[in-house]
């Protein structure tokens, strides 16, 4: 068992030599296994060792823990120390669970400890952290993030180096190591509370987890190394999601990043869900409460026609613009691709007599040229109405200046603000587009209607 606990760390780069770990030592028969093992190989890596005892707060028998701790370590020569946390006020205080309010005040307690270590040997590499999580756990750890909902980087279990956490113990089974403390005379504390099935995790260990060994007696094991193929899986997708993304990826910039549409719908689906969540996350700055419904909700309307929007946690949201899908902060809508009159104010117009030289009819994007003498009568400068067209052609094709407006990009927010000079149901101009080919100026013309559009002007 020390061989292969010492080949699992080798395998995993662990530790290098002359590394400082830092052992997070209960009390319990895990941790107590974890400390004798590394006590025995750290002079063939080699490493320093310094133990780590929490006090929750919790328990009676707390304070014997904490002794018996402190008495192995002073007659094996390791250094201790012990930190004293109130698990049950901070779990109340931050409305947790009593067993995750422990957890993040044990893992702060070592995170703490450790870089106060760093800053003792500066210039060493960072101190890492040891915890005793066995295979069991990791079996536990896989089926309660299933049972509760995860992506794939949930069924990837605990990782055995997470950052400073390492995790040498995770190949050996709970009876090992009774076995192997039993063997070499340690004792061991134990944990009443983790009869208790009220907590998730006892109730796995204590009733979920037989019922599977009586299916498979090699429950444990398959779970375990099924959790390794998906850790394996998982950074092969997160390498490949990158790739989408930059694929994909229009325009970045802080709290809000842009992406091709219809570059990202040719992707394949699971990569399309993965680069949406990534995306999200990018943007709120966070993955707390971002689930797969809000990642479903963004790919809807990326499929959906026209533009549409998304509300997404982290006050962000998502908003498309025909082929661009835009994630950012709520608040930041996107633009149209042109401004466009939303006032009568905005506009002029002026009746000219005209000589036939077409030559003079302008070219520019805000005024236009229109025949007087076919129209009959000045337009009235409105937004649009139920049939309203915009005829396109001298053979009299024309189109709904609905169906115009979105062929033209408008988003559809904006559509019923667009104000539009028009002559019955007939519109005489889009600007930045077309002009009714119905009212074009000719040579024959003696009259012409000029329209002048100078945005922003008036309401």
């Amino acid at each position: 068992m020390i061989e292969r606990v010492y080949d699992f760390m080798c395998e995993n780069r662990m530790v290098s030599p002359g590394a400082r770990i830092l052992a997070a030592v209960s009390g319990g028969a895990d941790s107590m296994c974890l400390l004798e093992i590394l006590r025995r190989i750290r002079h063939r890596l080699p490493f320093e060792i310094c133990v780590l005892h929490v006090h929750h707060g919790l328990r009676e028998r707390a304070e014997e823990d904490l002794t018996y701790v402190s008495d192995y370590c002073r007659e094996a020569g390791i250094p201790f120390q012990a930190v004293r946390v109130d698990a049950g006020g901070y779990a109340l205080k931050h409305g947790l669970s009593i067993e995750e309010g422990a957890r993040i005040l044990r893992y702060q307690a070592l995170e703490e400890s450790a870089r106060e270590w760093d800053e003792r040997e500066p210039g060493a590499d960072p101190c890492r952290i040891a915890v005793a999580h066995h295979m069991e756990d990791q079996a536990e750890t896989v089926l309660f993030h299933l049972v509760r909902g995860s992506r794939l980087t949930g069924l990837r279990g605990m990782l055995p180096v997470n950052g400073r956490i390492i995790r040498p113990l995770l190949t050996c089974r709970r009876e090992e190591i009774e076995a192997f403390l039993t063997k070499r005379g340690i004792r061991w504390r134990e944990d009443e509370t983790n009869e208790d099935t009220r907590y998730a995790r006892n109730l796995l260990r204590k009733e979920v987890m037989p019922l599977l060994n009586r299916i498979n007696s090699g429950a444990c094991e398959h779970i375990s190394r099924a959790a390794e193929e998906a850790a394996q899986t998982e950074e092969y997708l997160r390498e490949k999601t990158q790739e989408v993304i930059r694929r994909c990826k229009i325009k970045e910039a802080p709290g809000e990043v842009v992406f091709d549409i219809s570059k990202l719908l040719k992707e394949p689906a699971l990569l399309q869900r993965r680069a949406v969540y990534e995306l999200i996350a990018e943007v709120s700055g966070t993955r707390k409460d971002l689930q797969d419904v809000h990642v479903q909700s963004v790919l809807h309307i990326a499929r959906a026609g026209g533009s549409a929007k998304a509300d997404l946690p982290g006050g962000c949201e998502a908003v498309k613009v025909y082929d661009q899908l835009r994630i950012c902060k709520a608040g930041r809508a996107p633009k149209a691709p042109l401004p466009l009159p939303a006032g009568a104010g905005e506009y002029s117009c002026r009746v000219l007599d005209f000589d036939g030289d077409m030559g003079a009819v302008p070219r520019n994007l805000y005024t236009k040229w229109l025949d007087y003498d076919k129209i009959g009568s000045l337009p009235l400068f409105r937004t649009r109405r139920t049939g309203d067209r915009l005829t396109l052609d001298g053979d009299g094709r024309s189109k709904t200046i609905a169906r115009y407006m979105i062929d033209a990009k408008v988003p559809k927010d904006m559509r019923e603000q667009v104000v539009l000079p028009a002559v019955g149901s007939e519109i005489l101009w889009f600007p930045g587009g077309r002009i009714s080919a119905r009212f074009m100026v000719e040579p024959s013309t003696k009259r012409v209607l000029e329209i002048t559009w100078k945005p922003g002007t008036g309401k």
